[in-house]
């Protein structure tokens, strides 16, 4: 760029505020690419820029709806009508106007340096017309500020601002529970000329619980069932204080913790698992102690990406106590492909398999999947009978040293679904694994009978749940004698096709990585 002595600070200063607003037009216009080849006009003169910068703010303001896909065409239709009105007669000043790419712009303004190709030949030249006849016409504005920069600023200001609210707001984990709506008395709705004439006011926010949770609070695995172990003096612990908060957001409303603790996952994904308490691996529990187990609804979501960065980013295996079956399960959609039960639009599917590393025993997959319209309440249990299952247990759930029986979270909100794996050791001529108990809102609902089927072909979803319960078996040195690098890999090889989802193969390339570690 060219300037003369006398205004060569004028036009550095104006240069660099034409630059943070052409920035802010970007952003509303949301077409980087086009603005960043405006972005390397250089030029002393402020018209050119501001002729320009018009072009955009007429896209922004008056075609909206053509806003991305129409935006390119628009701005060559605008800048010709304006290159029409004032038509070039030959040479005029700023002819030396060029386009060129100017050294650390993409650095400087956040837009990628564009290439040659950036625009068509004919919105080059439409805008190098309208650069060239706004560069020779007079200023007149009487201030050394374009009149556009000014409001642009404020744009400008008023879109970053509103990002770093954005952004704060994430942050912030802070649960608010979504109040029940109090009973209104009908009202005549308004009609739409007086909404228009009723300038819009902020009406006060109604009074919710605000509940605030620690950090730590959202690392702790969620309750399963009570691992049978006596329940020993209670101890005022961090996990223990962290597991009351975390069960009080549950009981507010699970949807809204689920939601923060997604959030939490995805802004922390470094975490110290040195640092997570220690878990204990559930046990199988004996049909002469206890023919029931009750199920839980709702499984965490860390696991998958603690596991990740540990094999890939540090090149280790996880410590034991980050590994989570529950959580691997329900990071991939698994629907069991059995019978399947509803009630109130709650439903409840399940599907029975040999298991893999012992013969003998046999699994159940099921999944509870949430009702469209709203939460349930939902208890359920398996209950087995003892003359024909000599053990049962919870796959995953291990429980967090010291709290080994807690409360198993009671609603299951709108749309979440969350799968179960179960072990059982049937008797040699049993033909039943059980059947599922279970109520919604209160009320009893027809019991779901499990078959045993030992030559079933399992389906594609329950083949998936058992290599990553197997893998996280193996992970957790959880019956070692049984499981073993080549029963991951072979069941690894099994579920492997081309047809694979994106997430199942990028599991694939995980765990083959995490074998090469021990």
């Amino acid at each position: 760029m060219s300037t003369s002595p006398s205004n060569s600070n004028t036009s550095a200063t104006s240069s660099a505020d034409a630059r943070e607003t052409f920035v802010a037009a970007a952003l509303v216009a949301n077409e980087s690419a086009l603005m960043a080849e405006a972005l390397q006009t250089t030029t002393s003169l402020e018209p050119a820029r501001e002729a320009v910068l018009a072009a955009f703010l007429g896209l922004c303001r008056q075609a909206p709806e053509q806003l991305p896909g129409g935006a390119k065409s628009w701005l060559e239709a605008e800048v010709r009508k304006q290159a029409r009105r004032r038509a070039p007669k030959g040479p005029v000043a700023g002819e030396d106007v060029r386009w060129k790419r100017v050294a650390g712009a993409g650095e400087s303004t956040g837009i990628p340096d564009p290439t040659p190709a950036t625009l068509l030949p004919t919105q080059r030249e439409a805008i190098l017309h309208t650069a060239r006849q706004a560069a020779s016409a007079p200023d007149e504005s009487p201030s050394r500020h374009p009149r556009w920069l000014m409001p642009m600023a404020g744009a400008a200001v008023a879109v970053i601002g509103g990002v770093l609210l954005i952004n704060r707001s994430q942050h912030k984990e802070q649960l608010r529970p979504t109040p029940e709506p109090a009973p209104a008395a009908a009202a005549p709705a308004p009609s739409a000329s007086s909404q228009a004439r009723e300038a819009p006011v902020s009406a006060p926010a109604p009074a919710v619980a605000d509940v605030s949770l620690p950090r730590d609070a959202f690392l702790l695995p969620l309750p399963g069932p009570p691992s049978g172990v006596d329940p020993a003096q209670p101890v005022m612990t961090t996990a223990g204080a962290n597991a009351r908060a975390r069960d009080k957001a549950l009981e507010t409303s699970p949807a809204d913790f689920l939601a923060a603790a997604a959030r939490q996952s995805a802004a922390n994904r470094e975490v110290d698992l040195s640092t997570l308490p220690e878990t204990v691996i559930r046990d199988h529990v004996p049909t002469s102690a206890s023919k029931q187990l009750p199920l839980p609804l709702l499984a965490g979501s860390n696991s998958l990406s603690w596991i990740s960065s540990s094999v890939t980013g540090k090149r280790a295996l996880p410590p034991a106590k980050a590994v989570r079956l529950e959580e691997l399960l329900n990071a991939f959609p698994l629907v069991p492909g059995g019978t399947t039960a509803i009630a109130k639009g709650t439903t409840l599917t399940v599907e029975s398999l040999s298991c893999p590393w012992k013969p003998s025993a046999s699994l159940v997959m099921l999944r509870f999947q949430g009702a469209a319209d709203g939460p349930r309440s939902v208890e359920a249990a398996l209950e087995v009978d003892p003359m024909a299952i000599s053990q049962f247990r919870l796959l995953g759930y291990s429980p967090v040293k010291g709290l080994e029986n807690e409360t198993l979270p009671g609603i299951l909100p709108a749309k979440t679904g969350t799968t179960l794996l179960i072990e059982l050791e049937p008797r040699a001529s049993a033909r039943s694994l059980g059947e599922i108990r279970w109520k919604v809102d209160g009320k009893d609902v027809p019991a779901l009978q499990i078959q045993r089927i030992p030559d079933a072909e399992p389906s594609d979803n329950a083949r998936f749940a058992t290599l990553l319960a197997v893998w996280s078996m193996w992970l957790t040195r959880d019956q070692p004698e049984l499981v073993d690098e080549d029963l991951v890999s072979g069941l690894a090889r099994e579920c492997a096709g081309s047809d694979l989802p994106k997430d199942r193969r990028d599991a694939l390339v995980l765990i083959a990585k995490s074998l090469e570690l021990r």
